[in-house]
Parts: C-alpha cells; sequence; structure tokens
C-alpha cells in the first residue's frame, strides 16, 4: 500500500496507537464497508460528499465523491480508529487530504480531515447510509 506523502508525524503517531492494543484491551474493528454520507465545515463553507467503503480485515479502500469528482481511497482501521486519505490532482499541484476519525455504534465516524502539509484541519461527520 503506498504511503500518502507528508505522513511521517501521523505514519509514527499512528504506528504507536496500532502498537497499544498488545499492551491493552484489543478491540474487534467495526465493518465500515458500505456507503456513507460526509460533511464538513470547510474553510469555503459547509461540503458534502458521499463515500463508498469496501474492507478487507483492517485494509480500507473505496471512493470519495466530493466536489472535485470521484476519488479513491486507502486507509486502516484499528479498533474503533479509522483513517483514511485520498490523492488530490490540481493542474498546479497534487496533496493528500487524510481523514482520521472513529467509529461510533458501526453507524457513525467522527474526526478530523488534515492537508498532507497541515495548512488545514476541520472536523468532519459521516454517517452510514440506511439500507
Amino acid at each position: 500500500m503506498a504511503r500518502p506523502r507528508g505522513l511521517t508525524p501521523l505514519a509514527l503517531t499512528l504506528a504507536f496507537v496500532l502498537a497499544a492494543p498488545a499492551l491493552a484491551h484489543q478491540e474487534e474493528a467495526p465493518n465500515v464497508t458500505g456507503e456513507w454520507s460526509l460533511t464538513m465545515e470547510a474553510p469555503q463553507g459547509m461540503v458534502s460528499m458521499e463515500i463508498v467503503f469496501a474492507q478487507e480485515g483492517t485494509e480500507v479502500s473505496g471512493t470519495l465523491n466530493g466536489p472535485m469528482g470521484t476519488t479513491e481511497l486507502n486507509g486502516e482501521i484499528e479498533g474503533n480508529e479509522i483513517v483514511f486519505w485520498i490523492s488530490v490532482e490540481t493542474p498546479d499541484s497534487s496533496f493528500d487530504l487524510i481523514f482520521t476519525g472513529k467509529v461510533e455504534e458501526n453507524n457513525k465516524i467522527s474526526g478530523m480531515m488534515e492537508s498532507g502539509g497541515g495548512e488545514v484541519s476541520v472536523e468532519f461527520t459521516a454517517k452510514r447510509k440506511e439500507g
């Protein structure tokens, strides 16, 4: 799995967090497979996106459909902690958006979205679609 650019501190933190369950009670990861609606208050205003997750063990993949089109996502889940990211390409640059959150009651994810360079950090909420 390719690691997103600019994640060295996040990767180190994630490695430490993922190693911690060996010392504590290890919780089984919820299954996030399915369709989700995500909202966040970005600097330009409220943004809504649609996510389709697929999950195999602790690996997460899928698509995120938002204002800039549909983009593939990759990530990991351990216990109720999830991290997933997308790579965004523009004519002038490329950057990653990293979503880190907690799965609550198997139908809601709350957390923070950060740009790969750390310029933007906003809260997000995702809710599993009914059906």
